[in-house]
Parts: structure tokens; C-alpha cells; sequence
């Protein structure tokens, strides 16, 4: 989409939703009497061109799929309603009107109504409680509290006259969440008391999590934000056991919300993000209204006040389409805090007594709490200080009602009552497995009882019948004494063998899950390093071998300059692998700084654009077309941000698209999003990622070959987990479109900062490559490795420089009292004496000989502590001869 078309829809978004909402204040002022009617009136005469504007934009911008996406959806049930038998109707009528409780809630009217008239019609008592639960569920929502207690009333009577306690969980639940929004703790505990107790009592599983949830609602209600998180957890848990993505998405929007609370704005946002995708399949507007006005406070409580609004009205949209009279009433009062914080008071008072209205018909005291505190600030910042004292009066009036010490202890007796009630149902445990103990032994007592009582009258009766008998019979009695014992003790050894084969097959079940997490484990580990063998061994293999060919006499120049150029280009493929690994590692570690400078973008920009237009000669591509995309009224638009940092996302998002793309062409560039963002892209035209890869597409180590499996590509899989580190760093957001075989987009934001600069950033860089004569100058080279002091002896050779080789900071001083220095090139790891002792020593004694620090080790500020010792440059190991040269030329 072009640009101006971008911004175009984005406008009239914003546009409509603010505009929907001023609407839905209007209806608000008609239906609250003729007090209001009045205002209303007197607004539309004060506002005639306001309001036909917005009624103009109304008609050109409002959307049309809605209405007709629910007539359709209508018309579609209607269809099979007139094809069903009635028994199908029913649960048809029932799921729908269910499922249209978060979407439109009239329409669940309609159908739960039908469904009670067919119900009584079959004598359906269960299917009729169904409804009529389902249209308490629906007041509640509307935020007609006292229709919703009176219709909940009737359903509690039928499900008690039909004996239907599964149903009774249901109600109990929607009880104690009316009472909990108008603030009556005490009978919101009593009923979530009691549909705690059906579930136990039911085992209903399923419906535990909505319970355990709902308990966290109470105690976030009175700010026990720790408690209530506990609850969401389990009521996470819970759900995800049985498989119940809603439960889930409405626990994750909790433990967000709490972690929003908590000031952890990072992690609630993961948390509202998981359940908004969720949200969004499900197509559950009722959540996704809560979630995004969860989202809302987290950039409110970052004060970017702007972007809350435009959340909060969104939130309002959806609310307003089910509607839910609390979320849009409570959408408002943030909108209102919003424009108070940014001191558009008019508008912050509006939508605060919106807000108010929709709250006091609907009886919300927690809400009304709120508002009233909001509306006090508002006022004392406006210097109306007598309805400021008003509205703290009522702040505190409402909220003595609300949140007493009367109802925190309720909060205690119930946290007491449950643990008692834990321990009261363990109990019952073990005394139900004594009773079957005692019942298994009074059993046994029996049988011995009997089988002794048959022995004696066996001998009895022999003993009648002839006297001889009598000693056999005695003999008898006693074997049979042994059997029974022997019984009972084959049984004991029976139960204490299935006891033991109990717990060997639960440790072996402990074993295999250590087991195949530590081969799992060995596998990955394994696989990064083959993986990390092959990235270093391919560019070392071509460094090694060309540089032996190097001296072979029967090379030809011609052959020499190709090595050293494969040489070069393998070089700088290994610092690039070390480069993201080492990236990575300070990240991990939390070492990583971002170095905020004035960047002209273009500048940036077109550098990427020359050095890829020569890197696809090298990789054989000359064919793709590599082209930059911007708005020339952009071309001197700086911003403040990381040079470095930019410069290697934008690099590792071309090289990708460079790899991948066989045909056809790249497109990158930047644009302006909106005043506050900079949003830059690389489109191409290759293979495109498959979607079961996208999800982990920014995971370390991940790598995807949609030609050939079998193909190892290039690369660790670092580099795009490295781009999302860094712009996470940066204060941005990166994302991507793909296709498979059509190509792939991805874009990343950053804040535009901007930095009003005429001189261009390549202006106050001083050119490369100076041709220098240091014939009458001395530096002295302070490395104690061979190797490192014949690079640079080489890289100033044509310099005519007088060298001087120090191998530690003992002969740097030394040097100093003995020659004339101009320079000194100091290495920071070297025996004896390092670099910075070094640096130390010199300052110390009044020199201020210009010291240039050459270092590899650049993890724990080594560079930072140079500076303040005094040194005036640094060079990073591998050290390039244009960097050596212009540092020198800086200094001498």
C-alpha cells in the first residue's frame, strides 16, 4: 500500500472509533432521561457543524460488514432452524445464543427465548434451565444487574424443583460475579463458597477454573495482586489439562493484567498478546475488548498517552457491539485519565461523566470508586476545588462501602475456610479408608467366626457320633486355624506388593521423562555444535588452504590475487559467525549498550544498497535486482538511535533475503508510520517460510530449507534471534508476512527521534585511505604477540614511520623517557604491565602524548575504563589498514 494510503486508513480508523464513540455518548444522554435530553440538545446547537461533519463521516466511513456478517449468520440458523426436527433445534438455539453472548447480546436474547418456548413445548426441563441461565449470563453482561438477579431467582427454583445440581454451579457463578461488581463482597463469597463445594462434591473439573478465576477477580478487586495471581495460575493449570483454550485465554489476560500491575509491562504484554491471538480465532469480542483494554493501561502506565487512547476506544468498539455496559463505561474513564494526563481537560471531563452515568445505572460501585477519585484530580487541576472536594468526598464514601475492613476479613474467613475445608476433606479421606479397613476387618472376624463355628459343630456332631473322633476333630481345628491365617497373611504381602509395584512404575516413569529430557537436551547440544563445527571449519578450511598456496612457486600472480581475495572473503564470513555469537553472548549476559548518535537514514541506507549490489557478483545473483524504496522528502530525516546497531539489522535482513531469493527481486527502504515511528522493510521475492516454521522463525539456532532438507545452509540460525534482541533493545518491534514460493516481508519500527541536524553524518567524517608521510614522526607499538606488531609494521609500512616494538608497559615507559614519542599504539592484555596500568603511569606524570588502545576484549567495558583513564582513541581487533590510517592521521 502506498504511504499516503496508509495513512489515509489509519485515520479514518481512528477516526470512526471516536467518532462512534461522541455517538454512543449521545445515546447514552437520550436514554438517561429528560435532564439529559436537555444537554444533549443544547450540545447539537452549540456543535451544528461538528455534528454534521461527524454525521458526513459517519456515512462515508462506517463500516458495513458487521450488520450484514450477523444478518448472515442469522439467516443461516434460521435456514436450519426451518429444516430441524425440534429436539435439534433446541441445541442448536442453545450453542448459538451461547456462543452470541460475547458478540451481540440481543441476538442471544432472541435465541435463548426461542429456545425456552420449544424446551416447555418437549417438557425439556434441563435444556429450558440451560436457556434461562444462559439469558441471566445476558442482563449481566447488558449491566442490568436487577434483571439478571430476578431471572437467576427463577432458574435457581427450577433447578432445585428438577434436582439439577450441575446447573446450580452455573448460577452460583454468575451470582458471585454480579455481586462482586456491585461491591457486596460478602454474598459474591458465599455463592463462589458455594459452587466450590458442587464441584467438589460433582467432580466437575471442567468447571473449576472459571471458579478458581473468578476467586482471583475478589481479591484483585481489594489489591491483593499476589494472591490473585496465584489463583489465575491454577486457574491456568487448570485449563490447559482439560484442554480449554477459552479458560486459557481468559487466564492469560489476567496474569497480564497482573504483571501490568506489577510494573512488569514486558511480561504482561506476552501474556495479553498469547491471549488475543486466541481471542481473535474465536472470534470472542467480550474478550477481546477486556484484553485490549488491558493492553491500553500498559502503554497508559508507560505515558504514552496517545497510543492508550487508541486501544481504549477500540476496547469501547467492541464492548459497545456486544454491548457490556461496564467495559464500555469503564473504556471511558480510561480514555478520560488519558486526555486528563495529556491536559485536554474538556474532553477528560466528557468522557468522566460518561463514564459515570453508564456506572451509576448500572449500579458498578467498584467502578464508580474510580471515576470519583479521577474526577477529583481532574478538578484540583483545573482549580474547581469545590467539586473537587465533592468528588474525593464521594470517593471516600464509596469506597468505605466498598472496600471495609468488614469485607477483608471476609477475604481472611475465606482463605481460613477453604484451608480448613482442605484439611476437612482429608480427614474424610482417611476416615473413609479406615472404615473399608475395619469394614474388611470385621468381614474377616465374621468368616473366622463362622468357619470356627462350623468346625465346632462338626465336632460336635462327631463327637455325638462316635468319641474316637474327637481327636481328629481337634486336628482339623487347628489346620483350619492356620489356613485363615495364612490368608491373611498372603493378603497383606498382596497389598504390599502392588504397594512397591505402585512405586517402581512411578520412579520408572521419573526416570524416562529425566531421560528423554537429558537426551533431548544432548541432541540440541550436539546438533548447535556440528552445526557451529561446520559454520567455523568452511571459512578456516579456504584461510588455511589458500594461504599454503600462497607460497607454492607454481602459483601465477594471477592466482595469488584470487586467493588472497577468497582468502579475504572467508575472513570476513568467520567475523561475522564470531561477531553474532558474540552479540548473542553479551546480550545473554545484559553487557550490551545501546550508543545513541544522530543517523541520517538514507546515508545508511544507500551504503547497504552499493555493498549488496557488489555482494550478489560474489554469490552469482547478478540477475536480482536489489532496489531502495523511500519518500524523497525523507532523504535528510535523521532520527536518534544506534548507527552500528541499525546498520547490522538492516544488513542481516538483506543478506537473508539475498540467500533465499532465486528470482525476481529485494525492496527495502523506511517510512513514516505516524510522527512517533519509523518504519523500516525488506521485501523479496524467494521462497517464502511455510507456516508450521513461522512461530519459531526468531528462535536461536533456527534454520529452514524449504528446496532440500538435506542441504546444510549458511549460518548458525543467530541472526534473526540477534535482530529482534537488538530492536527489542532499541525500543522497537519486529514482525514478518511470507508466503511459500511467493516471497517474504519483514519490518521493524523504531522510535523517531529526530535530530535537527544541515551537516550530514559521511560531512563530519574525515575521508579513508589518506595517503600519509610519517617520515619524521615515531610511534611506539605496544603488543607483546609477533604476529599482531608485524600487521601493523606492514599496514604503515609506506608511512615512513619510525616504529618502536614495546612487549610490555614497563618498556612503553621506558621508551617515553628515552625517545621523542608522537604516538602510541597500546595493546590492553600484555604481561608485566597491561594497558591499563599503563595508561595510568603516563597520565599520572603530566603526559599527554595522544594513546590509541587496540583490544579484542570488548565484553566488560574494557573501553569505557580506557576513556577514563585518559586514552583518546580505540581499534577493535581484526584491525582494518583504512581504520589504523585515519585513526594516526587524527592524531599526528
Amino acid at each position: 500500500m502506498p504511504l499516503r494510503g496508509h495513512f489515509l486508513c489509519h485515520y479514518q480508523k481512528n477516526l470512526r472509533i471516536y467518532i462512534l464513540s461522541i455517538a454512543f455518548q449521545f445515546n447514552l444522554t437520550y436514554l438517561t432521561g429528560v435532564n439529559k435530553t436537555f444537554m444533549l440538545r443544547s450540545f447539537c446547537l452549540k456543535n451544528k457543524i461538528l455534528i454534521a461533519f461527524m454525521s458526513l463521516v459517519l456515512f462515508v466511513f462506517s463500516p458495513t460488514n458487521t450488520k450484514a456478517d450477523i444478518r448472515n449468520g442469522t439467516d443461516s440458523i434460521s435456514k436450519i432452524l426451518g429444516q430441524s426436527p425440534d429436539s435439534s433445534k433446541l441445541d442448536l438455539l442453545i450453542k448459538s445464543a451461547d456462543e452470541y453472548n460475547n458478540t451481540n447480546t440481543d441476538q442471544s436474547l432472541e435465541y435463548a427465548n426461542i429456545a425456552i418456548t420449544i424446551a416447555k413445548k418437549l417438557s425439556n426441563h434441563k435444556k429450558q434451565l440451560s436457556a434461562e441461565i444462559i439469558i441471566g449470563k445476558t442482563y449481566f453482561i447488558k449491566g442490568n444487574y436487577t434483571k439478571a438477579i430476578n431471572q437467576l431467582e427463577k432458574t435457581l427454583l427450577l433447578a432445585h424443583s428438577i434436582n439439577d445440581s450441575i446447573h446450580l454451579i452455573d448460577i452460583y457463578q454468575v451470582y458471585s460475579l454480579i455481586y462482586t461488581k456491585l461491591g457486596d463482597f460478602k454474598k459474591a463469597l458465599e455463592f463462589s463458597q458455594n459452587a466450590f463445594s458442587l464441584i467438589g462434591k460433582l467432580n466437575q473439573q471442567s468447571k473449576l477454573a472459571d471458579i478458581v478465576r473468578e476467586t482471583g477477580n475478589i481479591y484483585f478487586s481489594f489489591g491483593e495482586s499476589p494472591v490473585a495471581l496465584d489463583f489465575y495460575q491454577k486457574s491456568l493449570t487448570i485449563s490447559k489439562e482439560n484442554n480449554n483454550q477459552i479458560g486459557v485465554s481468559k487466564a492469560l489476560n489476567n496474569i497480564g493484567r497482573i504483571y501490568s500491575e506489577l510494573g512488569e509491562f514486558s511480561k504482561a504484554l506476552d501474556y495479553l498478546n498469547k491471549s488475543l491471538e486466541i481471542k481473535y480465532k474465536d472470534d470472542n469480542k467480550l474478550g477481546l475488548a477486556n484484553t485490549l483494554l488491558n493492553i491500553g493501561t500498559i502503554y497508559f502506565r508507560q505515558e504514552n498517552y496517545t497510543t492508550a487512547i487508541q486501544y481504549f476506544l477500540k476496547a469501547n468498539s467492541y464492548y459497545s457491539q456486544v454491548p457490556f455496559i461496564e467495559g464500555v463505561s469503564n473504556s471511558f474513564q480510561y480514555v478520560g485519565r488519558s486526555y486528563l494526563k495529556l491536559k485536554n481537560y474538556k474532553q477528560a471531563e466528557a468522557f468522566f461523566n460518561t463514564a459515570k452515568v453508564l456506572a451509576n445505572n448500572a449500579k458498578i460501585k467498584t467502578l464508580l470508586v474510580e471515576i470519583s477519585l479521577r474526577e477529583s484530580e481532574l478538578y484540583a487541576e483545573i482549580n474547581s476545588y469545590k467539586r473537587a472536594y465533592e468528588s474525593l468526598f464521594k470517593f471516600k464514601e464509596l469506597r468505605d462501602s466498598v472496600f471495609s475492613d468488614e469485607q477483608r476479613n471476609l477475604l481472611m474467613e475465606l482463605d481460613a475456610k477453604y484451608n480448613l475445608q482442605a484439611k476437612e476433606k482429608r480427614i474424610l479421606l482417611l476416615s473413609k479408608e479406615q472404615e473399608l479397613k475395619d469394614a474388611q476387618k470385621n468381614k474377616l472376624i465374621f468368616w473366622n467366626a463362622f468357619l470356627i463355628i462350623a468346625a465346632l459343630f462338626l465336632i460336635f456332631s462327631i463327637y455325638f457320633i462316635h468319641n474316637r473322633m474327637r481327636f481328629r476333630a481337634k486336628i482339623n481345628k487347628k489346620l483350619i486355624e492356620e489356613i485363615n491365617q495364612r490368608k491373611i497373611i498372603e493378603e497383606e504381602l498382596q497389598g504390599h506388593q502392588e504397594h512397591l509395584e505402585a512405586v517402581v512404575e512411578d520412579r520408572t516413569l521419573a526416570l524416562k521423562i529425566a531421560k528423554d529430557k537429558a537426551e533431548e537436551s544432548d541432541m540440541l547440544k550436539t546438533a548447535f555444535l556440528a552445526n557451529l563445527s561446520h559454520e567455523i571449519r568452511t571459512p578456516m578450511n579456504a584461510i588455511v588452504g589458500f594461504a599454503n598456496l600462497l607460497v607454492d612457486s607454481e602459483a601465477t600472480d594471477t592466482d595469488k590475487k584470487d586467493f588472497v581475495r577468497l582468502i579475504h572473503s572467508n575472513s570476513e564470513t568467520l567475523m561475522h559467525l564470531i561477531n553474532d555469537i558474540i552479540d548473542i553472548s553479551i546480550i545473554e549476559s545484559g553487557q550490551i549498550k545501546i550508543n545513541k548518535t544522530p543517523v541520517f537514514i538514507f546515508e545508511v541506507l544507500e551504503d547497504l544498497l552499493f555493498f549488496f549490489n557488489q555482494e550478489k557478483h560474489k554469490i552469482n545473483k547478478s540477475h536480482i535486482a536489489i532496489t531502495l524504496d523511500y519518500d524523497l522528502s525523507l532523504t535528510f530525516h535523521s532520527i536518534l538511535t544506534d548507527k552500528n546497531r541499525l546498520r547490522q539489522v538492516m544488513s542481516n535482513l538483506l543478506s537473508n533475503a539475498l540467500k533465499f531469493t532465486n528470482q525476481g527481486s529485494i525492496v527495502f527502504g523506511f517510512k513514516l508510520t505516524d510522527p512517533q515511528t519509523v518504519t523500516f522493510f525488506v521485501k523479496d521475492t524467494g521462497i517464502g517460510i511455510l507456516p508450521e516454521n513461522q512461530a519459531s522463525i526468531f528462535e536461536r539456532f533456527s534454520k529452514y530449507n524449504r528446496q532440500n532438507d538435506s542441504i546444510i545452509l549458511p549460518g548458525t540460525g543467530l541472526g534473526l534471534a540477534l535482530c529482534k534482541e537488538l530492536i527489542h533493545l532499541m525500543n522497537g518491534n519486529i514482525w514478518f508476512n511470507s508466503q511459500p514460493n511467493s516471497g517474504s516481508s519483514f519490518y521493524f519500527t523504531l522510535p523517531n527521534i529526530d535530530y535537527d541536524s544541515s551537516i550530514s553524518e559521511s560531512q563530519q567524517t574525515k575521508e579513508s585511505n589518506i595517503e600519509l608521510d610519517l617520515s619524521n614522526k615515531t610511534i611506539i607499538v605496544a603488543e607483546d604477540v609477533t604476529s599482531n606488531f608485524m600487521l601493523i609494521k606492514a599496514y604503515l609500512k609506506r608511512t615512513n614511520v619510525n616504529l618502536l616494538w614495546a612487549k610490555d608497559g614497563k618498556e612503553v615507559i621506558r621508551m617515553l623517557e628515552n625517545s621523542d614519542v608522537n604516538l602510541i599504539l597500546l595493546d590492553i592484555q600484555m604481561p608485566i604491565m597491561d594497558g591499563l596500568k599503563t595508561i595510568e603511569v603516563i597520565r599520572a606524570t603530566g603526559n599527554k602524548i595522544p594513546i590509541i588502545i587496540q583490544t579484542a576484549f570488548v565484553l566488560s567495558g574494557e573501553i569505557e575504563k580506557c576513556f577514563s583513564l585518559g586514552c583518546n582513541d580505540y581499534l577493535t581487533k581484526p584491525i582494518s589498514k583504512d581504520d589504523l590510517i585515519n585513526k594516526v592521521s587524527l592524531f599526528i
